[in-house]
Parts: structure tokens; sequence; C-alpha cells
């Protein structure tokens, strides 16, 4: 169920999806994979999901001359303001910040 539930997100974490349709692709309940997601990987469900958005926003920020705005979207946040208060968590700058330090080909 982790594996399944762990590839559909990997395929699909740019959309908008929920917690429910990762269970309905890992064949489990919410808890189940709750539960499973934290006894296998040791991590939630959510921060895997968020990591990954965040990882592929990363890459863009730095191989891209995108808008912020449209990093996020393709990252899978809908709302900027989540996108810049996730990004920030998990990275420790903003995702102009990020971009000043990391773009390649400069």
């Amino acid at each position: 169920g982790v594996a399944r539930g762990l590839g559909f997100m990997m395929e699909k974490f740019a959309e908008d999806i929920s917690v429910d349709d990762v269970a309905k692709a890992a064949g489990m309940s919410r808890r189940g994979l709750h539960n499973a997601f934290t006894e296998h990987l040791n991590t939630s469900l959510g921060e895997k999901l968020r990591s990954l958005r965040i990882a592929h926003a990363q890459k863009l920020l730095s191989e891209s001359g995108e808008k912020v705005e449209t990093v996020a979207r393709k990252s899978g946040y809908l709302n900027l303001n989540t996108f810049f208060i996730a990004f920030r968590k998990s990275v420790g700058q903003t995702p102009n910040e990020y971009r000043k330090i990391n773009r390649r080909g400069k």
C-alpha cells in the first residue's frame, strides 16, 4: 500500500490531490495509510507530499526563469502564500532568495 501511495504521489504531486486520493490509490484507509507511512518511512503522508513538491519547486527555480507563481502552480500549490510559507519552512529561504543563490547558468 505504501509503495502504491508513493507512486501515486510521485505521479500526481503537481495536481490538487488529497490524502483521500492517495489512500484510495493505495487501497487503504486514511488511518491505515498514515500509520504505514509513519512506520515504514518515518514521516507523514503530508510531509512526504510537501517534500516532493518543494524538491520540484527547487529544481524549477534553479533551472528555469519561470515566474514564482508558475513554479508554485507547477509544484502543486494553488495558493501562492501557502507556497511561500511551505518553501520557507522547508528550505529556510524565500523562493526568490533560493533562485538568486542557486540559479544554474547565471
